[in-house]
């Protein structure tokens, strides 16, 4: 507070004491720092690789790059090296409590692509929980 760089202040400097304000607090502007992954993709795919596993969130399907997964995700890589899993056996995975919003904007982040916009605070839980199920930390460090 601007006050303790008056003199008038100095008796106070040995003592701790508590302020309570009560009010109002407006934000006029503020800045958001997107979800981002700074990921070289480039080099985890080669062109002509074909996106090779889907994810599943609420009935619709992204496709992705299975080296891209298991990059980001030590539960992916297990999960997609082991061929008695059922994901692997079909190439795909449900995420039944993720909005499909969310879903987006993780491979998006995956492959490197900023989300600029805020997001309410019951969606960013659902992203890290999503982010703590798999073992992105990444994901979990930027949310």
């Amino acid at each position: 507070m601007e006050c303790f760089s008056e003199p008038k202040w100095d008796h106070f400097k040995f003592y701790s004491f508590n302020i309570s304000v009560e009010g109002t607090i407006t934000v006029k502007k503020m800045f958001s720092i997107p979800i981002e992954i700074c990921l070289d993709s480039q080099n985890l795919i080669t062109e002509k690789e074909s996106k090779d596993f889907a994810i599943i969130a609420q009935g619709q399907e992204i496709k992705v790059h299975k080296s891209i997964l298991t990059h980001v995700s030590p539960v992916f890589a297990r999960m997609l090296e082991e061929p008695k899993w059922k994901e692997s056996m079909e190439g795909r995975i449900e995420i039944p409590l993720l909005p499909f919003k969310l879903l987006e904007i993780a491979i998006d982040a995956f492959y490197g692509e900023k989300y600029p916009k805020f997001l309410n605070p019951k969606e960013y839980i659902q992203i890290y929980q999503f982010a703590d199920q798999y073992d992105i930390t990444a994901l979990k460090v930027i949310v």
